[in-house]
């Protein structure tokens, strides 16, 4: 890596970090200078202005799109299990993302690049939802719905993790996925004839 990539990945890391912490208002070019050791002129060198170094972190840091279709989610005949898979990487990539997903919900009406994650994540449900019906696995059930309650479970860890640091009435654990996924499943399965 050359010493200009370099320098491009210490700010891209510091304003991350700071992002977070303050939120677009309340970091300034010359804090994020300061936490990555170059120089303010450095920052606008390489982005132009706050805002285009702001996006540029968004956009290198989450591809949402090409990080959800790292899901398998094609419907097998043991929905739990699926689902359970689906949830757990789904809170993973919240968690690794941490930061970002603070941004995310800090600063959503600041950019529109960040309203697609939740979008994508409602999608790739939907459509794993639709296919199970397809295939016998599940009743007919208000797919909508279905997917705003499994991401909801989620987007709350989601909200703990990055404000709280941890969630104070739940671990994030497998056991926990599966005992939330038991429950709607339980809900939605085909009653047998």
């Amino acid at each position: 890596m050359s010493s200009k990539e370099e320098t491009r990945k210490k700010i891209l890391e510091a304003a991350l970090e700071l992002f977070s912490e303050n939120g677009y208002e309340g970091t300034t070019t010359r804090s994020i200078a300061e936490k990555s050791g170059v120089n303010e002129l450095t920052i606008f060198r390489h982005f132009d202005n706050k805002k285009n170094l702001f996006l540029t972190c968004i956009d290198e840091k989450l591809d949402s799109k090409e990080k959800l279709k790292e899901i398998d989610i094609e419907p097998s005949e043991d929905l739990k299990e699926d689902l359970t898979k689906i949830g757990l990487e789904i809170g993973k990539k919240f968690i690794e993302n941490s930061e970002l997903m603070k941004i995310m919900l800090m600063e959503t009406k600041r950019t529109e690049r960040v309203s697609h994650v939740p979008e994508a994540v409602h999608g790739l449900l939907k459509s794993y939802l639709n296919e199970a019906e397809d295939k016998g696995l599940i009743k007919a059930i208000d797919k909508e719905m279905a997917s705003i309650t499994f991401f909801s479970f989620f987007f709350r860890v989601l909200v703990s993790d990055a404000f709280l640091g941890k969630d104070p009435l739940m671990e994030f654990n497998e056991d926990n996925v599966r005992r939330f996924v038991e429950l709607l499943v339980d809900n939605w399965a085909k009653e047998v004839e």
